[in-house]
């Protein structure tokens, strides 16, 4: 083998295996889907060490020794960290590509090569897992590694949202029930009606505004009738009479 890749196989691709063991693993939920992500590592000192990040966009990323803060380098989705001379570190970043929304519910989605800890916010409900957790204890969820899926939504913001819906519902059923009755009403008001009355309707339905003269002939009936027949209307408030040197007859909106 040559010197020079035995010497790149013994100093960097063996410590980047070997020389972490990740203690902790807990995913923070906010309530704007961004999740924090706290990992607590073992590690040999003076190494490098390539950790899988989770998620693409990466904000606030900190990386903490025993004493000091560590530099660190981004490759794709690993983070490379030179461990000086700390056994113990921290990874510490947020991310928004752990969850999804789709209506009022939340999904958490995430792929672990070891088990870990999500804390949700205070006032959630959780109303779907695709795997039995390790524990439950207010609101912890710890699970195991591989792929976890958790649905959860906001009790308060249900609750919130409820403020508005049940007024609407109230305010839908008055308009609905004045409907009916205005629909009653006129049910009742023209049920009522002599048949000129309804012939006058008819007509000013089909021609729209007219002059009495014009309704009283296309009626065929007398001046005295007419006059009584249109003031009967307007006091059922079914037409206006605007006078002038002839009255003029218009259906009111029915």
């Amino acid at each position: 083998m040559n010197p020079k890749i035995f010497f790149f196989l013994i100093f960097f691709i063996i410590p980047c295996i070997y020389g972490e063991e990740t203690q902790e693993l807990t995913i923070t939920v906010y309530r704007d889907g961004y999740c924090h992500i706290s990992q607590v590592l073992s590690v040999d000192e003076d190494i490098m060490i390539s950790i899988l990040v989770f998620g693409e966009n990466l904000d606030n990323i900190l990386i903490t020794g025993e004493k000091e803060i560590l530099d660190y380098d981004i490759s794709g989705n690993e983070i490379i960290i030179d461990t000086e001379n700390n056994t113990k570190i921290n990874i510490e970043y947020d991310t928004p590509d752990l969850t999804s929304k789709e209506g009022i519910v939340w999904t958490l989605e995430i792929t672990s090569p070891m088990e870990f800890t999500v804390i949700f916010p205070e006032g959630i409900t959780v109303i779907d897992l695709n795997n039995i957790p390790l524990e439950i204890s207010e609101n912890k969820i710890k699970v195991s590694k591989g792929d976890q899926k958790i649905s959860y939504f906001f009790t308060a913001e249900t609750r919130e949202q409820s403020k508005f819906v049940y007024p609407l519902m109230i305010i839908g059923v008055i308009l609905f029930c004045l409907g009916v009755y205005i629909l009653q009403r006129k049910k009742i008001k023209f049920s009522k009606l002599t048949n000129e009355e309804k012939e006058v309707i008819e007509f000013l339905k089909k021609n729209g505004d007219s002059l009495s003269s014009d309704i009283r002939k296309s009626l065929n009936i007398p001046k005295t009738t007419a006059w009584r027949l249109f003031k009967r209307l307007e006091e059922k408030e079914i037409i206006e009479i605007k006078k002038g040197k002839e009255n003029y007859i218009k259906l009111k909106r029915l």
